[in-house]
């Protein structure tokens, strides 16, 4: 009887320590899965380097040489920490949260599509100065922008 006591005991602690081992293999991955905030990176859309520094707390102060430049960077930065809220924000706004979601946003989506908000956003770009919208550009650029180094210190 303490022969087969023993044997599970045995079992258990091997199935607890490969349980473990798997878990940390997965805690391991998935922190492997974060960008890493720093080194330099060559990206489309700045007219001349911009800097992003990250302080002890993970806080990124961004320097750049124009106001655009300092969008772009900001842009980054908030795709960078934020990109699945920007995503699902962007979705909401259209109206289109049931691409994701299915069904249960149904409701949402055809308020919000009613609520017309992505329409009244493109109608208050146009009427924005021209200033303001390469701003706006610059934080959301369109594909096909020279490229230029964007950096942080390592």
């Amino acid at each position: 009887m303490r022969r087969a006591i023993r044997r599970i005991a045995i079992v258990i602690a091997l199935v607890a320590l490969l349980a473990l081992v798997t878990a940390g293999g997965i805690v391991l991955y998935l922190f492997n899965t974060v960008a890493r905030p720093s080194g330099a990176l060559t990206v489309a859309g700045l007219a001349a380097p911009a800097e992003i520094v990250r302080d002890g707390e993970g806080v990124p102060h961004v320097f750049a040489r124009s106001r655009e430049d300092l969008a772009f960077a900001l842009g980054f930065v908030h795709a960078q920490d934020r990109l699945w809220q920007m995503e699902l924000l962007r979705r909401a706004g259209q109206g289109r949260l049931s691409e994701i979601f299915g069904e249960r946003t149904y409701a949402l989506d055809v308020l919000l599509r009613t609520l017309d908000l992505y329409g009244h956003a493109e109608r208050s770009l146009v009427a924005l100065p021209p200033s303001a919208q390469h701003q706006l550009a610059a934080y959301a650029p369109s594909p096909g922008a020279p490229r230029t180094p964007l950096s942080s210190p390592s």
